[in-house]
């Protein structure tokens, strides 16, 4: 019974946020190219652990402050290689797949390649810990929809680089830079928080880490939205607009859940773990309230205008 709960932990909360993705979308969870990329960007996460160990390993010889090094392991250890395996992914394998012939679906697509690289890493996260349901409901708010945020990011700029009429490969670049810098900077706080030699640079990483998780969701989820009627237009126009008819108010329902949810499940974190300060209890709301509020307004947008389509 505990290991059925533990592997429901792992993979729970992955697919909670892939369902933002294919609700946004109007995609079809029976879409195979989805599947692909969601088992495919799983063994990513097996193919960067040992690029990633090498780092951490040299990382160990340097003499560096704990800030510098914990700007060096959040860029070269987590934000580059991470991004890089699931850029690779996507635009290798997951975009050129039979089933992938929307251009609105490289967003979705991209959100599974990195679901199903957090969802493994989840899993190995919750494996080993006597606490493993407390580390299960802080990742499920925090790490499992911060590489959301970043796949959204991902999806949103390379979907710019097929449908936008100029510098395709400008956005084509960007969509490996934006999410590597967003996924370095969400962790560059934590890193901080625990290789400090003394508690004097805890405090402001962790107002700092906050701030990063708000920036990060309104940056992907307004790429998201400015991307994607366009992307629905490119599909009209080439007869491959084919959606769905889930109604707008499933949309509505699913993020006033997830809206009553996540503050109720970032309070029973800080009740249960006397280390953590409201101010980090605050920050792991903060990731799935914003996916929850742009769903709730997609729905409302959508029942006002039967036009709306994105």
């Amino acid at each position: 019974m505990v290991r059925f709960a533990v592997l429901l932990a792992a993979v729970t909360p992955g697919l909670l946020v892939l369902a933002y993705g294919v609700t946004k979308t109007r995609g079809s969870w029976s879409n195979e190219a989805l599947w692909t990329a969601f088992f495919l960007g799983g063994l990513g996460l097996i193919a960067v652990i040992p690029f990633e160990a090498a780092v951490k390993w040299l990382a160990g010889f340097a003499s560096l402050t704990p800030p510098v090094k914990a700007g060096v392991l959040a860029v070269f250890e987590a934000g580059i290689p991470e991004e890089a395996v699931k850029y690779l992914i996507l635009v290798g394998v997951a975009e050129r797949h039979v089933d992938a012939w929307r251009r609105q679906d490289i967003i979705v697509l991209a959100l599974a390649v990195s679901l199903g690289f957090a969802t493994v890493e989840n899993f190995l996260a919750v494996l080993a810990p006597a606490h493993w349901h407390l580390v299960a409901a802080t990742r499920a708010m925090s790490a499992v929809p911060g590489h959301g945020i970043d796949g959204l990011a991902m999806g949103a700029l390379l979907t710019a680089a097929r449908v936008a009429p100029a510098r395709r490969s400008m956005w084509a670049v960007l969509a490996f830079v934006i999410p590597a810098m967003m996924h370095a900077a969400y962790d560059f706080p934590l890193l901080v928080s625990k290789s400090a030699a003394d508690a004097a640079a805890a405090p402001w990483s962790k107002m700092l880490w906050p701030m990063i998780l708000l920036i990060s969701s309104i940056v992907s989820i307004w790429l998201c939205n400015w991307i994607l009627p366009a992307a629905q237009r490119a599909d009209r126009r080439s007869g491959r607009d084919l959606r769905t008819n889930a109604p707008a108010s499933l949309a509505i329902v699913a993020g006033c859940a997830f809206l009553v949810i996540a503050p109720a499940l970032a309070t029973l974190i800080f009740l249960n773990d006397g280390t953590r300060s409201p101010v980090t209890a605050i920050s792991f709301a903060i990731f799935p309230s914003a996916l929850a509020i742009d769903l709730i307004w997609t729905g409302i947008r959508r029942s006002a205008s039967p036009a709306f389509t994105s």
